[in-house]
């Protein structure tokens, strides 16, 4: 089986839990996001990943500092725009 390899939304979620100490459990309670879905934004199987709805990543950009925009484009919602 291959290597997991996080999307950049799974990275950046990942990443800010890493840095805060924090749990899925904790991310669920500072933003109100179930945990169930938080993971499965996070799940390592491919076939088991859900794409965070646009209310959801309102809800978690204060929280983790990343803009509603960026959040949007990391989670493939969006694409960038070119320069």
């Amino acid at each position: 089986m291959a290597e997991w390899v996080p999307s950049e939304f799974q990275t950046t979620v990942l990443e800010f839990l890493r840095r805060r100490g924090w749990s899925q459990n904790e991310l669920h309670l500072q933003t109100g996001i179930s945990q169930s879905v938080i993971n499965r934004w996070l799940h390592e199987d491919p076939r088991q990943v859900v794409q965070p709805t646009d209310s959801t990543l309102r809800r978690l950009a204060p929280i983790i500092g990343v803009p509603h925009s960026e959040l949007m484009r990391l989670a493939g919602r969006v694409t960038a725009e070119a320069p």
